[in-house]
C-alpha cells in the first residue's frame, strides 16, 4: 500500500484540487458534511493562502458521481475511503472534516494507523461531538421519516437547511443524498481504542444547538499530541457562513505546528 508523494491527482474521490503557486507544506483532505460535497470547501484554497494543497473528498452519489450508488454504511465507507485515498495521502498531509466528515476523517486516520501507514499531521474536527459521544440529530431512524419530517429535523439543526429544502427542485436532488448520509451516520458504532498520536483541533459554532462546547472538549481524549478548541460565530453550518474564520484557524494551527517542528 503505497503512500508515495508521486501519486497522481485527481481521482474520482477528489474534487477540484488546488494547485498553490509554491510548494505547499502538505495536502489537506477535506471530508463533507451530510448532504454536502466538495463545494463546501470551494473557498479554502484562496483563504489558506497556499498553506496547503486543498483536496476536497467527493463521495459517491453526488456531484460528478451522482449516478453512482451512495454508500449507506459507515464501515463500508471507511473501507472504500481507505482503498481510494491511501495512494493519495503522502506525508505530510492533514484531515479536515465537518460534522459527518469529522467522523470519517477520524476513523480513516485510525484505520491508516492500524495498517501501519503514515498518519495525518493534524486532524481538524469541525461541528462534531467526540467519537465516544453517540448522538443523533434526527428524531427517528432516517428510513422511518417522511420527507416533511426529515426537512423539519434538518431545519432545526440549521436555518440554512430549511431554506434550501423549501425549494422543490433542490429538495428533490438533495433528499436522497441526505437520506443516504444519515443512514451512514446512524450506522456509526465507535469502539474504544488508544488515543491517536496526532494533534486534534476541534471547531464549533457558537449558536450550534446540536454540538456544544462540552461535546467538542471531549475530543481531547482522542489525542496524545496536543488539543485545541476554537468557537466560531454561527450555527451548525458555520463552515459555510464563516469560512474565512474557519480557514484562519486552520492556517494558524498548521503554521504553528510547522514552526514548532522547525524549532
Amino acid at each position: 500500500m503505497n503512500m508515495s508523494a508521486n501519486s497522481s491527482l485527481p481521482s474520482p474521490w477528489l474534487g477540484p484540487v488546488s494547485r498553490p503557486g509554491h510548494a505547499s507544506r502538505l495536502r489537506l483532505f477535506c471530508f463533507p458534511y451530510a448532504g454536502g460535497g466538495t463545494a463546501g470547501y470551494r473557498g479554502f484554497p484562496a483563504a489558506l493562502g497556499g498553506e496547503a494543497e486543498v483536496c476536497p473528498v467527493r463521495l459517491p452519489g453526488r456531484e460528478m458521481r451522482l449516478r453512482e450508488q451512495a454508500i449507506r454504511s459507515f464501515p463500508a465507507m471507511i473501507d472504500a475511503l481507505e482503498v481510494a485515498l491511501r495512494g493519495y495521502a503522502p506525508e505530510p498531509y492533514a484531515f479536515f472534516g465537518h460534522s459527518m466528515g469529522a467522523s470519517l476523517a477520524y476513523e480513516l486516520a485510525v484505520r491508516l494507523g492500524e495498517r501501519g501507514l503514515p498518519l495525518p499531521r493534524h486532524i481538524f474536527a469541525s461541528g462534531r461531538q467526540a467519537p465516544h459521544l453517540v448522538r443523533d440529530v434526527l428524531s427517528q431512524p432516517v428510513d422511518e421519516l417522511g420527507d416533511e419530517e426529515l426537512v423539519r429535523d434538518l431545519a432545526a439543526v440549521s436555518a440554512a437547511n430549511g431554506e434550501v429544502l423549501r425549494d422543490p427542485d433542490l429538495a428533490g436532488l438533495m433528499l436522497p443524498i441526505l437520506r443516504a448520509d444519515f443512514a451512514l451516520c446512524q450506522s456509526y458504532r465507535p469502539v474504544e481504542r488508544p488515543a491517536l498520536p496526532v494533534p486534534i483541533t476541534a471547531l464549533g459554532g457558537t449558536a450550534d444547538t446540536s454540538v456544544g462546547r462540552p461535546d467538542l472538549e471531549e475530543w481531547r481524549q482522542h489525542t496524545t499530541a496536543g488539543f485545541s478548541l476554537h468557537m466560531i460565530h454561527g450555527d451548525h453550518l458555520f463552515l459555510v457562513s464563516a469560512a474565512p474564520q474557519v480557514c484562519g484557524v486552520v492556517q494558524g494551527e498548521l503554521r504553528g505546528r510547522a514552526d514548532s517542528s522547525a524549532a
